[in-house]
């Protein structure tokens, strides 16, 4: 089998459509990303505590590739949490021309435990309070807080909501 049938075919059960615009970025992409905010330990990328605050976070800038936000973008990733917590997913957004657009963001809850968390692009808001017309994600982080809790992500895959 392929490379890229095997990527297809992982992509199908994560989740998302083998046929949609895809990103999917593993540990060793996520290690490897300059400007990476983050601790690669045991085949997972772990959040780091934030000085003076209650919160977990790791920053991944993303590849060229992501989808732009006219394609009703949705996130997957695969993470354990060490405990129950709130998780939020933030997208740094990029103009098409360049420079920053905005962020938008969505949080679950979640239990302890290894599970995979989607947010649809209905899902995520504006962190700003500015709409968020059009863009790229640029710079996706993830956070946990009420309780900060260690987070260990695996996979991370950004596409097209289905039609």
């Amino acid at each position: 089998m392929s490379r890229l049938s095997l990527l297809a075919l992982l992509l199908c059960a994560g989740g998302l459509a083998a046929a949609e615009p895809l990103l999917a970025m593993t540990v060793k992409d996520m290690q490897g990303a300059a400007g990476n905010e983050g601790k690669a330990v045991d085949g997972t990328f772990r959040t780091l505590p934030v000085d003076g605050n209650d919160v977990h976070r790791l920053k991944i800038p993303l590849p060229a590739g992501a989808p732009d936000l006219g394609e009703k973008i949705r996130c997957v990733v695969e993470v354990e949490a060490m405990q129950a917590t709130t998780v939020a997913l933030m997208l740094v957004v990029q103009k098409p021309e360049g420079g920053w657009a905005g962020n938008l963001q969505g949080e679950q809850k979640v239990a302890a435990g290894k599970q995979t968390l989607t947010w649809k692009f209905a899902d995520l808001k504006p962190a700003n309070g500015q709409p968020v017309a059009a863009g790229r994600p640029g710079t996706v982080i993830l956070m946990s807080w009420s309780p900060a809790s260690e987070l260990r992500l695996t996979r991370l895959a950004i596409g097209a909501e289905a039609k």
